[in-house]
């Protein structure tokens, strides 16, 4: 296997969100340098038990680095958050203003999710 350095320029295909070219005709496509497509070509044809034996051994190192326990704990400090009274309190500020008013309340400071009231300037 062959690891490309940083930066390496590859040619590629380069079509626009509506399927035309850059400049905006229909026909086939402008090649462009920098991109991935050759190396995404030559991903395709490599045979799928060696892609599969690869991936295995990227998540076996995954793992190793300890992976597994970080994804453990992440899910049970998720459930604890959710469920404490300052989770429950989140839940129904953004059940009553809308999701995207609470985020915003939490993440400038404005309300205090213990007492589930706004902050004021006199507190």
């Amino acid at each position: 296997m062959r690891v490309l350095p940083a930066g390496v320029c590859l040619p590629t295909i380069h079509r626009n969100m509506a399927g035309e070219n850059n400049d905006g005709a229909t026909n086939p496509p402008r090649v462009r340098s920098c991109g991935v497509t050759p190396c995404v070509v030559r991903t395709a044809t490599v045979p799928q038990n060696q892609l599969m034996m690869q991936k295995l051994m990227v998540n076996q190192a995954l793992y190793n680095m300890g992976l597994m326990g970080t994804q453990m704990i992440a899910t049970v400090f998720d459930g604890i958050t959710r469920h404490s009274p300052e989770g429950l309190n989140f839940k129904r500020r953004s059940e009553q203003m809308g999701w995207k008013h609470a985020v915003d309340e939490r993440d400038q400071g404005t309300f205090d999710w213990t007492t589930n009231q706004p902050i004021t300037q006199n507190r």
